[in-house]
C-alpha cells in the first residue's frame, strides 16, 4: 500500500523539478538499395564471371573465356570485381537464361575514351 503513495511522490518530484522527457519519432532507415545488375557484352555474347573474376561468354553450350590480350580484359574483370554482390544475384537468379541470347554486336569500342588535359 505505501507503494503506490511512493511512486507518485516520485513521479511528481520528477516533473516539479523541471526535468522532461521528449520524445523522437524513429527516423525511418531506408532499406539498402539493391542494385539492379546489367551484364556485359563480349561481341555480342552476355559476359560470365567465374569464381575467380575471369570473363567468359557461352556459344551454344561450350564456354569461352574472353583472351587476356583483348583491348577490354581488365574492364571486363573490374566490372566484376565493381558489381560482384549484384552479379551473383543476378547469376543466380537470371543468368542462366540469358546463356544463349546473342545480340548484334556493338560496334562502338568498349575501352573508355582517352581524356585530354590541355597542359
Amino acid at each position: 500500500m505505501k507503494a503506490i503513495p511512493l511512486l507518485l511522490v516520485a513521479a511528481l518530484g520528477v516533473f516539479a523539478s523541471g526535468c522532461t522527457v521528449r520524445g523522437y519519432a524513429a527516423t525511418p532507415v531506408p532499406a539498402a538499395s539493391v542494385e539492379v545488375y546489367q551484364p556485359m557484352y563480349y561481341d555480342g555474347y552476355v559476359v560470365y564471371y567465374d569464381d575467380s573474376g575471369m570473363p567468359y561468354y557461352y556459344v551454344g553450350d561450350s564456354v569461352t573465356y574472353i583472351p587476356r590480350t583483348h583491348a577490354s580484359f581488365n574492364l571486363y574483370v573490374g566490372h566484376y570485381h565493381q558489381h560482384r554482390a549484384s552479379y551473383r544475384r543476378w547469376y543466380r537468379v537470371d543468368g542462366p537464361r540469358y546463356r544463349h541470347v546473342h545480340r548484334a554486336p556493338d560496334h562502338r569500342p568498349a575501352v573508355r575514351p582517352r581524356v585530354h588535359r590541355r597542359r
